[in-house]
Formats: C-alpha cells, sequence, structure tokens
C-alpha cells in the first residue's frame, strides 16, 4: 500500500473576525478547521499577521467520513446553485467572514452568514444562507459526536471523546488547502 501524502480536503470552515467585538482579543483573527479524506482534522488559531500560533490535529473516525459524504450527497440538488461569494448588503456591517468548503464545491466566501438568514422568505441569497446553514448544523451535529464542537463563531473539543493526536504552539504564515476545490 502507498500512504497517500497529500489527502483531498473534504471539509473546510474558516471564521474570521472583522470588527472588534468579535475578536477574543486585538491580535484575534479567527481559526479554521480542515477535514481531509483520511480522517485527520486540523484546527488552526490565527494572529493578525495570518499566521498559524496554535494547531491542534485530531483524527476521526470512518463513519464520520462515510456520514458527511452522506450528508453532501443529499445537499447535492441545491448545493451547486450556492453562489461562491456571498455578501451582505452595504447599508450592513460586515461583523465576520467565513469561508466554507465541501468536497467537489467551490469554496463559499460568506459575510456573516447568521445575518443573511435573516433575510425575507422568497430571497435567493437569504434562502442559500439558510440552507448552507442547516448543512452546517448537520456537519457540527456530526463533528459532536468525534467530541468536536464547530459554531459559526468557535471551536472546542471534549477531551474524554476526542481523539487528539497532536497539539503545537508556532508562528507560521497560513494558506487556504489547495485541495479545498475539488471541482
Amino acid at each position: 500500500m502507498i500512504y497517500n501524502q497529500n489527502p483531498r480536503t473534504i471539509f473546510y470552515y474558516r471564521y474570521q473576525p472583522l470588527t472588534p467585538e468579535w475578536r477574543e482579543n486585538p491580535d484575534d483573527n479567527g481559526f479554521a478547521l480542515t477535514v481531509f479524506e483520511d480522517g485527520r482534522a486540523y484546527f488552526s488559531l490565527f494572529n493578525g499577521r495570518e499566521h498559524v500560533i496554535k494547531q491542534d490535529l485530531y483524527q476521526l473516525t470512518d463513519s464520520f467520513r462515510v456520514r458527511y459524504l452522506e450528508e453532501l450527497k443529499l445537499a447535492d440538488r441545491w448545493l451547486g446553485s450556492v453562489p461562491q461569494q456571498m455578501t451582505l448588503p452595504p447599508q450592513y456591517v460586515t461583523r465576520f467572514r467565513s469561508q466554507i468548503g465541501l468536497d467537489g464545491y467551490p469554496l463559499i466566501f460568506c459575510d456573516d452568514i447568521a445575518h443573511l438568514t435573516k433575510a425575507p422568505f422568497g430571497d435567493e441569497m437569504g434562502r442559500c444562507a439558510r440552507r448552507l446553514c442547516m448543512l452546517l448544523e448537520d456537519i457540527a451535529e456530526l463533528l459532536k459526536m468525534q467530541g468536536l464542537t464547530l459554531t459559526p463563531y468557535g471551536f472546542t473539543f471534549d477531551a474524554a471523546v476526542a481523539r487528539t493526536v497532536s497539539s503545537n504552539t508556532m508562528d507560521q504564515p497560513f494558506t487556504t488547502p489547495n485541495a479545498v476545490v475539488n471541482y
């Protein structure tokens, strides 16, 4: 068997606060959770210079991957119509930005997804945001079974359940994983 050095990214979520009230401290620049097809999940914490200052590695079970891919398959009929740029109207302040990578789909850049979901029925951007939030909720439930808690604004883990492989403190530049866009 040949070990795959570069497994495909199957899920990516990046939270980036844009206004001071959404930052834990002045140097806080958010986090990312990256899940690879081999079950590795990296949580990365960023500083204001876009450097990774902490990175934790978790090992997810095969059942996570199987159930995650089933969720994507169920969402396939509408997921292709989600715009790659989901922005708030100019009269609103964008408090945070998310990047969402789903296996087989282009990376989605979303301004304040919680606010976008409040758009009236019939609004295309609101409809897409609500569907995307429901999918993220389903993915968060799968992660919760692995001991990982993902919200639009945060990430924590249950040490009694999560299979932590390593935890590192560092200061190095971060780039979005290339394999996120697998289309």
